[in-house]
């Protein structure tokens, strides 16, 4: 009987005999041919033999008399043992060393299957959570960054000069423990707190600041044009910075909380690997990040409260049956699997909408007439998707915020649905993969009225670049917004970039004035009087076709404490702990 789990030495032992004796099942030895094969003393060779024998790998029967030989019988295949020695690597922390390992699909796949026993809460003394997960992670660049998930991470390891307080609804202190400003809003001035360091060790100073929202400012990324006010950034002193704009921006201290503006080391930020292991001062750092996992280790240094648990694991499936298919205590998911009924759940109706674009810039396209764009809109019901397809599609939207539905003001495209002409080829709808259910759905709905669609689906990569959709007619997507909704409102309209290519050149001039305009609006309940106001200003010039209401769920057993499901989608993995009774 297998007592005790193999060291990764004996099974290196017994690949080493398998691999002398060239994978034969039974052999003839001599206890001197083992010691040769082991390397090792004639005394080890019958302490290593026990031990294999106790493991059931091989029979070992010793003849009598010198000089004849004994039968040694291997019964543990080598790709057993592998996959064991794989198992025990994963079980270190080390994924990606543990799939480099295996050669074979069978091998992997048995690991992965191990690994799927092995979800939820471990430990005791030091504790972990391995959370499944349905698709890789991309690099967590706060400069690139447009998927909810990978903004969360890159939450939970670096941090802002300030934070948005969703229950105060108001700007805090953090990175900076205070600033000034002049009476325009066009000089800010703010001072860190002395001793907080990053991750690799080095103290915070100002230096970093000024990197990280000069290189923000200039790099050619999806968020640039947030930035493009910003003239100069000095720092009078080691804990202090000082910043110009080109224009009164009465939601800066609101940019600063964002997550694209977290503060990064400046000696390492421009390296080319440098956002494959990103280094912050937030409450995790990364430990492993690759294929197979992303590995976040509590920041035992952290300024503010450390992380309640020591480990955040979270496994990458290649699907999300595969990643819900085993238990675990936490799981993050928007439909609701059979097995995960009788787990608890929180569930938020995510504030932003489901939503299809006219490609109006595409001059080729018959979306280019406005009787067409009219009764696509008219043939689409958000309601009618919603019933058919349920599952996470919470309600018909007809505006961007749940808070503005009850808005009575009537859209001027009230048409009955008929086509005034014949479409000569199919229209073209570009998406990504987790909208390819609700793209085949706009497919069948506008071919009952004889419009045919061809569906195109491209990975998400591919699919936030406009370069790669030119020729599309259509494009559907979806957005969720931050808690800060005055700054998630003006990143959405400012930066979106489906949403900017689709809407034309007219139109983005137009939306880049009435932007210009909010900012300039010296209170909240204005300005977002104004974002209000441009939602439904797209949606009359047929720019944007709002579908419903994405709803988001988490499951968890009854153990998991301090869940409290975020504007993401996520958790924050800091305040999660166990309840195991004891």
């Amino acid at each position: 009987m297998n007592h005790t789990s193999p060291s990764s030495n004996l099974i290196a032992q017994y690949h080493r005999l398998s691999t002398f004796f060239e994978q034969k099942s039974e052999v003839l030895t001599t206890v001197d041919e083992l010691a040769d094969a082991l390397c090792c003393t004639r005394r080890n060779v019958n302490l290593v033999l026990e031990k294999m024998s106790l493991q059931t790998w091989l029979v070992w029967t010793p003849s009598r008399g010198r000089g004849k030989k004994s039968r040694l019988t291997m019964l543990a295949k080598d790709s057993e043992l592998t996959v064991q020695l794989a198992i025990q690597t994963a079980n270190q922390g080390h994924l990606e060393h543990a799939f480099g390992m295996l050669n074979s699909g069978t091998e992997k796949t048995a690991l992965f299957d191990y690994l799927k026993t092995q979800l939820g809460f471990q430990g005791h003394k030091n504790q972990s959570l391995r959370i499944p997960y349905h698709r890789p992670i991309a690099e967590l660049n706060p400069a690139t960054a447009t998927r909810m998930t990978e903004i969360h991470m890159i939450q939970q390891i670096m941090d802002c000069l300030v934070r948005f307080d969703s229950d105060a609804q108001e700007i805090m202190p953090h990175l900076a423990h205070s600033w000034r400003k002049n009476q325009d809003s066009t000089q800010w001035t703010f001072f860190l707190r002395p001793g907080i360091s990053f991750h690799h060790g080095r103290p915070l100073i100002a230096e970093d600041v000024k990197a990280t929202l000069l290189h923000l400012r200039d790099f050619k990324g999806p968020y640039q044009s947030l930035y493009r006010h910003i003239t100069q950034v000095e720092c009078p002193t080691s804990y202090s910075i000082k910043i110009s704009l080109a224009q009164k921006d009465n939601l800066f201290l609101h940019l600063l909380s964002n997550q694209t503006s977290v503060i990064q080391p400046h000696e390492l930020m421009h390296d080319h690997q440098f956002y494959l292991q990103p280094v912050g001062t937030g409450p995790f750092k990364v430990g492993s990040n690759n294929e197979f996992q992303l590995e976040l280790i509590a920041n035992d240094q952290y300024f503010k409260e450390r992380a309640l648990l020591d480990r955040i694991e979270i496994l990458l499936f290649t699907d999300q049956a595969s990643s819900l298919e085993k238990p675990s205590d936490v799981y993050f998911t928007n439909n609701s699997p059979n097995q995960h009924r009788s787990m608890q759940h929180n569930s938020k109706v995510e504030v932003g909408y489901q939503y299809l674009l006219f490609n109006v810039d595409n001059t080729v396209s018959p979306i280019q007439d406005l009787r067409i764009r009219r009764c696509i809109r008219s043939m689409l019901d958000g309601q009618a998707m919603v019933d058919e397809l349920g599952d996470d599609r919470a309600s018909a939207a007809q505006r961007l915020l749940p808070e503005w539905e009850h808005d009575t003001q009537r859209l001027m495209f009230q048409v009955r649905p008929r086509m005034p002409m014949r479409l000569a080829k199919a229209l073209k709808i570009y998406t990504y993969d987790i909208h390819t259910v609700d793209a085949h759905w706009i497919k069948k709905t506008l071919g009952s009225f004889d419009i045919a669609v061809e569906v195109v689906v491209l990975d998400y990569q591919a699919f936030a670049d406009p370069n790669n959709w030119l020729d599309a007619d259509l494009i559907l997507s979806g957005e969720g917004l931050d808690d800060n909704l005055e700054m998630a409102l003006y990143e959405w309209f400012a930066t979106q970039r489906s949403l900017q290519h689709c809407m034309g050149a007219e139109q983005r001039h137009i939306i880049s004035n009435k932007l210009d305009n909010a900012l300039a609006l010296p209170n909240k309940e204005l300005r977002m009087e104004a974002f209000r106001k441009m939602d439904i200003h797209l949606q009359q010039e047929l720019v944007i076709l709002p579908l419903y209401h994405h709803q988001q769920q988490i499951h968890y057993g009854n153990r998991v404490q301090g869940l409290q499901l975020n504007c993401l989608g996520w958790v924050d993995f800091k305040d999660i702990w166990f309840d195991d009774g004891r």
